[in-house]
């Protein structure tokens, strides 16, 4: 069970005009359902608040399928992902590529509402940018909660350092341009700070920090696992999980991409869903890129230990032969890979070996072509490219 509060609610008296009403979502329009009951509202809000890789795209989708179970109800608007909707409630504005059904500065009266109207004893709610927050923005969120009358505790789920590295990495190359030097952040891997606020908002009481180790959880499952620990009954694990991590060999062309379109911009999400087929080790980073957060690493991991009892690894893993320590690095492209994004694109591995200016066109094709249509397609991307745009010469290396 997820840790609670010290301090119980009383019963409250239903509110007028709101018996047997609960908050439910289907797609992006927001209905409103009458439940059978005896009309009791939500004494508690758990918040799953990430961290960030650590499976909540599939817990969140998870959940809002369900809906609802045995004394609980999930609570979201326009995305399962609650993290637009927490921005807007603290800034008035939700950010580019939001989901929200209704104008932003509407966020904090609409999330109070969908609190208050949830007839099941716990409301649910998930956005891992929580676990981003600074003190007094999540001093603020408690507090919209608290004065809805809700008991609140939140649980988090802490990956280790280095592999958290590597998968953040991937997930920002997803979204636009990324420099190796730019690889570790500083500030994401403040453990003690990112988790320690909600241990002073709440008391650690009423926070649950997970270790993030699969060989943990029921059948491996991080759903498995906050199902169980929340006491959610059965929650159907999806076939395929939302989000996955790319191989080593995908993310060295989504790299190559990036270099040309360094923005996501249109075709992005197809082109993503393919190279999510593209098998292989997963990806890391060598070590030298790490080596010089190590300190910082080892002096989070002591917190994490403090806090939680659970020794994070901090030394080096074994560098393995696919690690990316260069930019250069991204450059160099098994056959194999050629002949799967030739076998996607029409495009001949010939045309784009050694060339990244030819893989970054068959990239281009990719993500709007279907198979099969892309040789004709390969000549007006290579056209749109116009000069040149790569510093290295055709055998890789950097001119």
């Amino acid at each position: 069970m997820v840790n609670a509060p010290s301090a119980r609610l009383r019963a409250r008296p239903c509110r007028a005009g709101t018996a047997g009403l609960s908050f439910r979502q289907h797609g992006p329009a927001a209905v409103w359902s009458d439940l059978t009951g005896d009309g009791q509202l939500a004494e508690q809000a758990i918040l799953h608040i990430g961290m960030h890789k650590t499976g909540s795209s599939t817990i969140q989708g998870a959940l809002a399928r369900a809906g609802a179970g045995p004394g609980w109800r999930y609570v979201w608007q326009g995305s399962p992902n609650g993290s637009f909707w927490v921005k807007a409630v603290l800034d008035g504005e939700a950010g580019g590529h939001h989901t929200l059904p209704f104008p932003p500065a509407e966020a904090r009266a609409r999330f109070i509402e969908a609190f208050r109207l949830v007839a099941e004893r716990r409301a649910i709610f998930s956005g891992e940018t929580m676990s981003t927050l600074s003190a007094p923005r999540v001093a603020t969120i408690v507090e919209i909660l608290q004065a809805a009358d809700l008991a609140v505790a939140a649980i988090g789920y802490v990956r280790p350092i280095q592999s958290y590295i590597d998968s953040s990495f991937q997930q920002r190359l997803k979204g636009g341009r990324v420099a190796l030097a730019d690889a570790v952040r500083p500030k994401a891997i403040a453990y003690d700070q990112r988790f320690g606020v909600w241990d002073a908002a709440l008391g650690q009481a009423a926070v649950t920090l997970v270790p993030f180790e699969r060989q943990r959880f029921p059948g491996g499952s991080v759903l498995g696992d906050i199902a169980a620990r929340l006491s959610l009954g059965p929650i159907q694990d999806p076939a395929s999980h939302a989000n996955t991590g790319l191989s080593a060999e995908a993310v060295r062309l989504l790299w190559i991409w990036r270099q040309r379109q360094p923005r996501k911009g249109q075709g992005d999400e197809h082109r993503i869903r393919l190279l999510q087929t593209l098998e292989g080790p997963g990806f890391v980073l060598a070590n030298r890129v790490v080596d010089p957060f190590r300190a910082t690493i080892r002096a989070q991991a002591e917190w994490v230990e403090r806090r939680t009892g659970w020794r994070m690894p901090t030394d080096p893993p074994e560098d393995q032969p696919h690690a990316v320590g260069a930019e250069a690095d991204f450059l160099t492209l098994a056959p194999d890979t050629l002949d799967w994004l030739g076998a996607q694109t029409g495009v001949a591995p010939a045309q784009m070996k050694d060339d990244p200016d030819a893989v970054a066109a068959a990239m281009a094709v990719l993500g709007r072509q279907p198979p099969g249509q892309g040789a004709s397609a390969l000549g007006k991307a290579s056209r749109a490219l116009g000069a040149r745009i790569w510093p290295w010469s055709r055998s890789g290396r950097r001119v």
